[in-house]
């Protein structure tokens, strides 16, 4: 068995004591179901704006390539382009179970529980199971905010039983 590697995560932060943003770094060792991200490009949301005074890594709409992944990944490779959102969940209650795992009620949001890293930052780690394969007909620029904002509304959607053939608003 080999032994998990540790990376040094470095990410922007806002600092309250000095009114501005700083690097933040941090140790973490790559689990063994667990993805290590080169980021490329990050959306930029609101939500990090309410994070920001948490002193958590900042950005969680990022995309970017898999530079390393765990010893049990089945689900992605090294090279994959990726992105990642905003939480994670417990993968094994009813609300899981049944695909919703952002009604998870053991779910860990951005700001709530990674706080040492962020899109911000060079690179990521994130359980694969929360890591997304994007295609090639979909640039990195436009994958970001796909991660948070675009999520957000599909699961709408999805929710409301939207079909191809109706007509749908959406605002914000």
């Amino acid at each position: 068995m080999s032994m998990a590697s540790v990376h040094t995560l470095t990410t922007w932060r806002y600092s309250p004591s000095n009114a501005n943003f700083e690097p933040k770094s941090a140790d973490r060792k790559l689990g063994s179901r667990e993805v290590l991200i080169k980021t490329t490009h990050s959306g930029l949301c609101y939500t990090d704006v309410h994070a920001k005074s948490k002193g958590c890594g900042l950005g969680h709409e990022g995309v970017g390539h898999i530079a390393e992944i765990g010893s049990e990944v089945t689900t992605h490779k090294v090279g994959d382009r990726v992105g990642w959102g905003l939480h994670h969940s417990c993968g094994n209650c009813a609300s899981c179970m049944a695909g919703y795992r952002q009604y998870c009620a053991d779910a860990r949001g951005f700001a709530n529980s990674e706080l040492d890293q962020g899109a911000f930052g060079v690179y990521a780690i994130w359980n694969e199971a929360f890591v997304y394969a994007f295609p090639g007909s979909i640039s990195s620029v436009s994958a970001g905010p796909l991660m948070c904002a675009g999520s957000t509304v599909y699961e709408a959607l999805d929710v409301a039983g939207t079909r191809l053939f109706n007509s749908v608003g959406v605002m914000g």
